[in-house]
């Protein structure tokens, strides 16, 4: 699919910086080809920027959820430059999850219990209000991992408190023909069908899941036709081996199925499982012709001890994935921004400071106090893995500024070493 105007050629030849809106809906989410590829972008072009807000019965059972009725906690996101939340409706996580050697799933949403879908309507709606109210647009999200299918509880939960799945998946095409219509004429509201849904990359996508990923997101299209849809939403931005199918393999195969790109796009979480650098060429090759968007980046072990199985890493030799998509155009959703402490430690206590410092930064911080500076004293566990002696994009160079005693120790006492790949 090519959405390369003759004005932006000339554009680019001519060595301008430049970004043309190449698909757009009436105010509503908008595709952007800029240097990079294709983007997807806010109703002016505005590059959405967004925390994860989760949704779920057991949440509200046990009061984590209220301060999403607290227009401080909207006020605060704001403030913070953000102008786009990720609300996941985490139950069916829940629903596929029980202790181990049970049939019993932990407490969730029963979309067919009128009470269970009044209270989820509540606060769906609240959330689609308020964010409309602050002058933000809504990411609604069926969340799971690992499943998209309906739990067996024939059989017991086994390893890591999990059911196994069914061939069926009517739990997603209830939940959207419930959802799709509910929010069609909300226009600062999209859609992502699914979450991590495959394990774990797209070379491991068969055509069972190709022809179920088409049959969502056709029953989500006929019941809101102008709303843009997210497929993908891959838990890794690269496939298990060099030859396997990619992102952008698997765009190609739902095109063919029958997905318009001009109202959809490719969803990505760049979480990178080895250990070693983050290369995003991957991220080039799927927005060279399709339309993506990161619905999930999160942190570096180190900043999120409780996701010490997971790395975050920016892409390309960047420390933080947010300076990434600010380098690429490409909207983002930050992970663990679901509660005021997250976004207190986390966005403002991390990500903020690290934008500010290496001139990322896109909005005036002037007004938020405090903010410190991020220096590698105060964030030493930069030095401990894939940092300084990683290798880095080309032409990368971290500004020496940012360079620490400990680096330039190291720098002095090491060789340099050819990068090694993926």
């Amino acid at each position: 699919m090519k959405f390369l105007s003759f004005a932006l050629i000339i554009s680019l030849l001519a060595g301008a910086s430049a970004e043309e809106i190449v698909s757009a809906k009436n105010g509503r989410i908008t595709i952007v080809r800029n240097e990079q590829g294709l983007v997807v972008r806010g109703k002016d072009g505005e590059m959405m920027r967004g925390s994860s807000l989760m949704a779920h019965k057991y949440g509200r059972s046990i009061g984590e959820q209220k301060h999403i009725f607290d227009d401080a906690y909207w006020k605060k996101l704001k403030a913070g430059g953000l102008n786009a939340v990720r609300l996941c409706y985490f139950d069916p996580w829940h629903a596929s999850h029980g202790t181990k050697g049970t049939n019993e799933p932990w407490p969730h949403t029963d979309l067919d219990d009128p009470d269970d879908l009044a209270e989820h309507n509540r606060v769906f709606d609240h959330v689609v209000d308020k964010a409309e109210e602050f002058g933000m647009y809504v990411l609604i999200n069926y969340h799971n991992t690992g499943g998209y299918q309906d739990p067996d509880y024939s059989v017991a939960a086994g390893n890591g408190d999990e059911f196994p799945y069914k061939e069926s998946y009517d739990g997603v095409i209830k939940f959207w023909e419930l959802t799709a219509p509910r929010y069609a004429d909300r226009k600062h509201v999209f859609y992502e069908i699914l979450n991590e849904y495959v394990r774990w990359r797209s070379d491991n996508f068969t055509t069972k899941n190709l022809d179920d990923t088409y049959d969502i997101y056709r029953t989500t299209r006929l019941l809101a036709p102008e709303t843009h849809i997210v497929l993908g939403s891959f838990p890794n931005h690269r496939p298990g081996s060099d030859d396997g199918m990619s992102m952008h393999g698997v765009a190609q195969e739902l095109e063919n199925r029958g997905v318009d790109f001009r109202n959809a796009s490719i969803g990505f979480h760049p979480y990178n499982y080895t250990g070693k650098v983050n290369y995003g060429d991957r991220v080039y090759e799927l927005i060279a012709d399709y339309p993506g968007i990161n619905t999930e980046q999160n942190y570096p072990v180190k900043y999120a001890k409780e996701l010490d199985w997971l790395d975050a890493l920016g892409l390309d030799g960047d420390f933080l994935g947010a300076q990434s998509m600010e380098r690429i155009g490409m909207s983002w959703f930050h992970w663990l921004s679901d509660t005021p402490k997250q976004i207190d430690e986390l966005y403002y206590g991390r990500l903020l400071p690290d934008a500010k410092a290496k001139g990322y930064i896109w909005f005036d911080t002037k007004d938020i106090e405090p903010l410190a500076e991020a220096t590698e004293e105060k964030h030493p566990f930069w030095l401990e893995k894939d940092g300084p002696d990683a290798p880095r994009r080309a032409g990368f160079q971290e500004p020496k500024a940012e360079t620490s005693k400990v680096e330039e120790q190291k720098a002095e006492d090491k060789e340099p070493t050819a990068p090694e790949g993926e």
